[in-house]
């Protein structure tokens, strides 16, 4: 095995400091060149973690819209269409006007806050 030598001229000396220099610039170049590369990993990671949050928001507002029982639907409607008859029919069938949307609202609160005083 080659023993390493020692510089002992000040232009050996001066080889042996350049290369020190040249390999912590390498160190520093790679060391930036990972920290870019996790820093796109964790961004795109937290791109994923958006999306998929996004489709839970989606397809939990989806259901909470579809919770209604049917005939809660149907009065529904017909409140916010100004339907008296069919207001008038569910209710004489037993229809819950207490029965709350998504939001927390009852019938009546739709019905008032569209000024629907005939079916309020």
């Amino acid at each position: 095995p080659k023993s390493a030598s020692v510089p002992t001229t000040d232009r050996e000396r001066e080889e042996v400091a350049e290369g020190h220099e040249m390999g912590e610039g390498v160190d520093r170049q790679l060391e930036a060149e990972m920290q870019m590369q996790l820093e796109e990993e964790l961004r795109r990671a937290q791109e994923q973690v958006q999306q998929t949050e996004t489709s839970l928001e989606r397809e939990s507002s989806g259901k909470k819209r579809n919770s209604l029982p049917l005939e809660a639907q149907e009065l529904t409607r017909a409140v916010c269409h100004d339907d008296v008859e069919t207001v008038t029919k569910l209710l004489d069938e037993g229809a819950d006007v207490n029965t709350t949307n998504a939001a927390g609202l009852t019938l009546l609160d739709l019905a008032a806050e569209r000024n629907k005083v005939a079916v309020g």
